[in-house]
């Protein structure tokens, strides 16, 4: 594998568990586009803009990132929720 693949194994954790444990703070924050919870976001995520832009990315790209297809999976499978919302995060971040 490319040997930037695992630079971000240790960001992706970090990510992941803070949106295990306050998923729905985080979705109700990026829907209004600022919060504590986002600013916290953005730090662990290593993310170097203002956080005041950081919600408003976050908010004009909610729909992309807690889209209909994770929110009508099963609600059991918060594992996989989590994951693909870390992913999509993140994948927002490295575009900005």
């Amino acid at each position: 594998g490319h040997p930037s693949e695992n630079f971000y194994k240790p960001k992706n954790k970090r990510v992941a568990l803070f949106l295990k444990d306050n998923f729905l703070q985080v979705r109700e924050e990026s829907a209004q586009g600022q919060g504590l919870h986002l600013d916290a976001l953005a730090q662990l995520a290593g993310c170097s803009i203002e956080h005041a832009e950081f919600g408003r990315i976050i908010q004009n790209n909610y729909s992309q990132i807690f889209g209909a297809d994770l929110l009508s999976q099963n609600a059991d499978n918060s594992e996989n929720i989590t994951k693909r919302t870390t992913e999509r995060f993140l994948g927002l971040m490295a575009d900005s």
